[in-house]
């Protein structure tokens, strides 16, 4: 039995880790979890475990101390780091210290983890029967030992170059080493693709995408193609001493030219590539994929342009292509009315003094103007909330601002119309639900609120239920859970914190009014999230694993 050590100091991600996998489908015992690194070494001198999952930012010691004083002492266990988006550099760090994989608390599903699990108690039992750690070859399918070979190679350091070689022929990977080039392919509206296949997971659009990769090619002989993260993709191709220049981007453009008519078809999506310069040997292939990977940040701004190649990049700064895809946006958008309007001009005005426009300046911007119609539009109804937030998870795993443009206006035009269709409400509901909307988290009363729209509490409760088919109660009782809903998501405060920040008192009531809305207690639906969210999104290239 594969014996596990959990360190993590969040204590809903530990339990929620501990009890959602079923460790024994894969011979595994989890036999500690932990909240720190001082408990996890001990636990690590106690029971001597073959697999360390472990959080980096932890109390008393923290993951990379714990990592280095393991293997300092002889330890040969694997190690998986839990980690959030924001600590990327500290992932760097420890997998340049071997550690095997990643896993993004709030982000990566069950079915990876227990992808990563089987791949991972596999290798164990592999080392355990020979004996040996060093080139190990595994019993896994030739796609998945390939990717897990070149993923070390890349980003854990793991191999030398010469370690990398002998396994690379051993597992017969289609990349020579005298000439090499690389790309980094990202695939725009990934969420639509993944619900077009109903794959909650991803797994299915991986599997599809990598097939239409080595379909194109495999043919030649002459490169491997790897899933990195997300909806972004590794291309690697080998040539000859004696190939020239020329005739290698050549073969690399028409190759790349096939995988994107195949997915643009089949897939309703046109990736994006960034092409690195020509590498001379397997030690040059870190630096190729940072040059390419680097190519995505203005590849997003690119319009119809989807390849750009190191050395090659377009004349237009990224800066006026954004201005220009934006103001043609604006000039294009229909149901906006004139103080949205002049809001989203106001802002891509204010591009015109940035000098070099980044991607996530561009989503924030996005993302202000999904929620602008919430706070401002008189008689908007409650419950749209969900769909902004969906559009912005869509927002950040767009590829380019062509289609996060696309992701934006389909949602401004399908909520105008929901909004035009709708009963107006009068004056005096819109401008109580307004207030409502802007002061959920103080203690408001009916009264209170009937007496800012100058009206008697009895004909202001009457009004409110007549218009709404809801009682003011109800209602902000539901922008209340709503918001709560977000902070259990997004923060890891405690219950009590989310109950006071969203108006209640009474932890008790913020409860059973909580499981009302949504058939579990806030505890349970956090956990739920932790453990079932998706993706989203993007790190910085130098930021990967």
């Amino acid at each position: 039995m594969i014996k596990v050590l959990i360190a993590e100091d969040e204590m809903l991600v530990r339990i929620g880790l501990k009890n959602s996998v079923d460790w024994q489908k894969f011979g595994m015992r989890v036999v500690a979890d932990v909240s720190n690194g001082q408990l996890a070494w001990e636990a690590v001198q106690r029971e001597r475990p073959d697999l360390v999952l472990t959080d980096i930012k932890m109390p008393v010691m923290d993951g990379i101390e714990l990592i280095t004083k393991m293997k300092d002492n002889g330890a040969r266990a694997k190690f998986v780091i839990l980690t959030a988006h924001e600590e990327f550099g500290l992932v760097r760090k420890a997998l340049q210290l071997g550690v095997k994989d990643y896993i993004l608390k709030l982000k990566m599903s069950i079915e990876e983890i227990e992808q990563l699990l089987e791949r991972l108690g596999k290798e164990i039992d592999a080392e355990a029967g020979s004996g040996s750690d060093a080139g190990a070859v595994y019993t896994e399918n030739a796609v998945v030992r390939k990717q897990s070979l070149m993923k070390d190679f890349l980003f854990s350091g793991r191999y030398s170059e010469t370690e990398f070689a002998a396994l690379a022929a051993k597992l017969n990977v289609r990349v020579r080493p005298e000439r090499i080039v690389m790309a980094v392919m990202a695939i725009g509206k990934y969420e639509r693709i993944e619900t077009k296949l109903k794959d909650r997971h991803g797994s299915l659009v991986r599997f599809t995408v990598l097939n239409i990769l080595d379909e194109v090619i495999g043919d030649s002989g002459q490169g491997e193609a790897f899933h990195e993260k997300d909806e972004r993709y590794i291309l690697v191709f080998g040539f000859e001493e004696e190939a020239d220049d020329r005739r290698i981007y050549e073969t690399v453009e028409e190759k790349i030219g096939q995988m994107r008519q195949v997915i643009k078809t089949y897939l309703g999506s046109t990736p994006v590539f960034g092409v690195s310069s020509i590498g001379r040997d397997y030690a040059s292939m870190g630096r190729l994929y940072r040059e390419c990977a680097s190519l995505l940040e203005p590849l997003y701004f690119s319009g119809n342009e989807s390849i750009v190649r190191q050395g090659n990049e377009a004349p237009q700064s990224t800066a006026d292509r954004c201005r220009s895809q934006l103001r043609s946006m604006l000039a294009e958008l229909g149901g906006a009315d004139g103080r949205y309007r002049r809001e989203m001009a106001s802002d891509i005005d204010w591009l015109d003094g940035v000098r070099e426009i980044k991607k996530d300046q561009i989503e924030s911007l996005l993302i202000k103007w999904i929620h602008w119609p919430i706070l401002h539009l008189e008689g908007y109804r409650s419950g749209a909330d969900a769909r902004a937030l969906a559009c912005v998870r869509r927002i950040h795993g767009c590829a380019t601002l062509e289609d996060a443009i696309e992701t934006f206006v389909s949602y401004l035009d399908e909520l105008m119309r929901e909004y035009s269709d709708a009963p107006r409400l009068s004056r005096e509901i819109a401008e109580a639900v307004s207030y409502m909307e802007r002061h959920y988290s103080e203690a408001i009363t009916l009264q209170q609120v009937a007496e800012i729209v100058f009206m008697s509490p009895n004909y202001f409760s009457s009004l409110f239920k007549k218009e709404l088919h809801i009682s003011f109660v109800e209602y902000l009782n539901g922008i209340r859970i709503e918001r709560a809903k977000e902070l259990l998501v997004q923060t890891f405060i405690k219950s009590y914190e989310v109950a006071e920040r969203v108006g209640y008192a009474d932890e008790s009531y913020f409860g059973r009014m909580f499981k009302k809305a949504t058939g579990m207690s806030p505890n349970a639906y956090r956990r739920r999230c932790v453990v079932h969210a998706q993706a989203h999104r993007h790190t910085d290239a130098e930021e990967v694993r």
